[in-house]
């Protein structure tokens, strides 16, 4: 069990775990801001879904952490939710895909303004408390790439394009998808 001796005497990585305690509790006020009943595992999945695009169940699986039969129930959810859909690809029927439609899209976009709307004013405050805006950006930037996670500006370029089909991935009406997956 951790103890209050764990934290390090890290602070960059001391300030981080603060951050994403704050990140979560900003990601869980924007999903109670939504008329919709996703949860933070659910959320992080239609997430996944932008940022790497359409996936597999067991790739979705691996991204998330988790087993595939929990990544299999939770794609179930979003299934019935109306959020995410469930392709086969032509060349081997056996493999599941998953991408977002076109509710799932709206809910994650609407999800991410509130967030914005929270975080720019967290954000403001960090700045003018520390007078180093451009630093703390380019920091924070960094982070995220090193956690493999496309900066602002690229993961809204993927959400407006992530509702192409995905190329070999045979879609509901029978037609075959044209766009490769992201990577």
């Amino acid at each position: 069990m951790p103890s209050a001796s764990d934290a390090t005497g890290d602070p960059v990585a001391n300030a981080f775990q603060a951050v994403g305690r704050a990140m979560i509790a900003v990601t869980t006020r924007s999903l109670a801001g939504l008329d919709s009943d996703v949860t933070l595992p659910q959320y992080r999945a239609l997430v996944s879904l932008v940022s790497l695009g359409p996936q597999r169940t067991s790739d979705l699986a691996q991204e998330l952490g988790v087993a595939i039969s929990t990544a299999t129930r939770l794609a179930d959810r979003l299934v019935s939710k109306g959020l995410v859909t469930r392709s086969r690809h032509k060349g081997d029927l056996r493999v599941t895909w998953l991408a977002l439609t076109s509710a799932g899209k709206a809910l994650l976009g609407e999800a991410m303004r509130l967030r914005r709307a929270e975080i720019s004013k967290l954000a403001s405050a960090a700045s003018a408390a520390t007078g180093h805006e451009e630093e703390l950006a380019a920091a924070l930037n960094a982070f995220a790439e090193a956690a493999r996670e496309p900066v602002d500006a690229e993961w809204w370029s993927r959400w407006r394009q992530c509702d192409d089909a995905v190329d070999g991935v045979v879609v509901a009406d029978g037609n075959t998808g044209s766009k490769p997956r992201s990577s």
